[in-house]
């Protein structure tokens, strides 16, 4: 995840958190090819960081 570019460190801390929360999700998080993390990544992150 720290590879992923223009999200804060929080952000990062935030997800990592959730994955490591939902073990199913984390699994599937890791096969997804690099633009889908991204996608992934980014709808979380404005779920709970609404305006960022």
């Amino acid at each position: 995840l720290t590879s992923l570019p223009g999200f804060e460190e929080t952000h990062i801390s935030v997800y990592y958190t959730y994955l490591v929360a939902n073990p199913h999700i984390a699994h599937a998080f890791y096969k997804l090819p690099f633009n889908y993390k991204l996608n992934w990544f980014a709808m979380y992150i404005s779920d709970k960081f609404p305006g960022c």
